[in-house]
């Protein structure tokens, strides 16, 4: 998170490369059957950096990576039943 915030004062490129790359690692270590939402909230995150990222760069690659993330976090939300987290991925879609 502080990656994506910084990137919007300071070297937004290399910020955001870094905001992604955390994330990606994080989602290695993360069990998404123990964790569904943390891991959810997590795709979202990967989503919004890949949307900010598409802004200045590689733009349909990017877009199409944020969506995949989101609808990742949108298919696990599904799968705990909890309707307002499933609205919210919906959202970024």
């Amino acid at each position: 998170d502080n990656y994506i915030h910084l990137s919007k004062i300071d070297n937004k490129e290399k910020n955001l490369n870094q905001a992604i790359k955390s994330f990606e690692e994080a989602q290695k270590v993360l069990d998404e059957s123990k964790y569904p939402i943390e891991y959810s909230k997590l795709n979202i995150k990967i989503g919004i950096a890949y949307q900010e990222y598409s802004r200045i760069k590689n733009t349909y690659n990017n877009l199409n990576n944020a969506l995949k993330a989101y609808e990742k976090a949108k298919q696990v939300f599904k799968n705990t039943s909890d309707s307002e987290k499933v609205a919210e991925a919906e959202n970024y879609i």
